[in-house]
């Protein structure tokens, strides 16, 4: 079962992000080349979220991710990993894991995104 709350915005290491992230607890899988893990989405936007994962794939990888929302119909999304957790969670981060900047327009993703509680 998925959970989604609203937060205020957040930052990356190379801006600032303008666009309102959600708060969530999805499960997802995914790929990177070779690597197959799977991990929790716990933030996102319309242009990316971040996965909370020991599996982490590297810094400017290809990343398929599909996940079911709401236990329904799967959102299969492609992107790159933007950013990475470096240190054990609990540290600097509250999760291991990596930030993921799709790639491509996703109109059943944007559509779910556009359907949560306003921010």
């Amino acid at each position: 079962m998925s959970r989604v709350t609203a937060q205020a915005g957040a930052r990356s290491d190379t801006q600032p992000m303008t666009q309102a992230r959600h708060q969530a607890s999805i499960p997802a899988e995914f790929s990177a080349g070779p690597l197959k893990g799977i991990g929790q989405i716990k933030n996102l936007n319309e242009g990316g979220l971040f996965v909370a994962t020991p599996s982490i794939p590297q810094q400017g990888e290809s990343v398929l991710l599909k996940f079911s929302p709401s236990g329904g119909e799967w959102i299969e999304l492609s992107g790159m990993v933007w950013w990475t957790t470096t240190d054990p969670a609990g540290q600097r981060h509250r999760h291991a894991g990596f930030g993921l900047r799709l790639l491509e327009e996703n109109e059943a993703y944007r559509g779910w995104v556009e359907s949560l509680p306003p921010r």
